[in-house]
C-alpha cells in the first residue's frame, strides 16, 4: 500500500522514539482487572485463586509505574494542549493517579496487619473492584485523547488503494464527510 504522505505517531516536535505509553499501558489495564476476577472467583469458592489474584495485582501494581512515567513523558513531549484536549488529558492522568492509589490501598490491606478492620480481604475486594472500574474510565479518556483528539498522532495520510484519509485535527464540524472505500464505477454518459 502506497502513501502520498507519511503516517508519524511521534508527538509534535518529534524525535525518533515513538511514544512508549502505548505501548505499556496495555499491562496494568489487564493484570489488574484480572485480579479482581481472580478475587471475585476465589470468594466464590475457589480458594486456590487468592495467590494468583494477589500476584496479579503486585505485579499489575510494578507495570502502573513504568506506563504512568512513560505517559508523563508522552504528554511533556506533546507540549501544550489546547482545551478540551487538556481537560481530557488531566481528567485521564487523575482517574489512572485515583485508580492506581486505591489498587495500592487494597494491596496494603492484604499484606498487612490490620486488626481493628473486621474483613480486610473483603475490604480488598471491594476496594479492587471500585478502582478497576475507575482504570477502565480512565483508560476509555486515554483513548479519546488518541482517537477523538488526536493526541500523539499526525493525521495526514492518503492512501493510494480505495480512498482512506485520516481527518484533521478539530471538532466534528471541521471534518469532511467520509469518501467511500470504493467509489462507483465511471459510466459513460448516455446516448441520444
Amino acid at each position: 500500500m502506497e502513501t502520498t504522505d507519511r503516517v508519524r505517531s511521534t508527538p509534535r516536535g518529534g524525535g525518533s522514539v515513538p511514544p512508549l505509553h502505548p505501548i505499556l499501558n496495555h499491562i496494568p489495564l489487564v493484570l489488574l482487572p484480572a485480579s479482581f476476577v481472580c478475587d471475585v472467583v476465589n470468594l466464590a469458592g475457589r480458594p486456590s485463586l487468592r495467590p494468583v489474584a494477589d500476584g496479579l495485582l503486585v505485579a499489575g501494581l510494578i507495570s502502573v509505574i513504568p506506563a504512568g512515567l512513560a505517559g508523563f513523558w508522552d504528554l511533556f513531549r506533546q507540549g501544550a494542549l489546547r482545551a478540551p484536549r487538556r481537560a481530557n488529558a488531566l481528567s485521564h492522568v487523575g482517574t489512572q493517579l485515583v485508580s492506581s492509589g486505591i489498587f495500592l490501598i487494597a494491596w496494603l490491606l492484604r499484606v498487612g496487619d490490620w486488626e481493628g478492620i473486621g474483613d480486610a480481604y473483603g475490604l480488598s475486594v471491594a476496594l479492587s473492584g471500585i478502582a478497576s472500574l475507575a482504570l477502565v474510565v480512565g483508560g476509555w479518556m486515554g483513548g479519546r485523547l488518541v482517537y477523538r483528539h488526536g493526541v500523539g498522532v499526525a493525521r495526514e495520510a492518503r492512501f493510494e488503494i480505495g480512498v482512506i484519509e485520516i481527518p484533521p485535527r478539530g471538532g466534528e464540524a471541521d471534518r469532511e464527510p467520509p469518501r467511500p472505500l470504493h467509489p462507483p464505477p465511471e459510466r459513460p454518459p448516455p446516448e441520444v
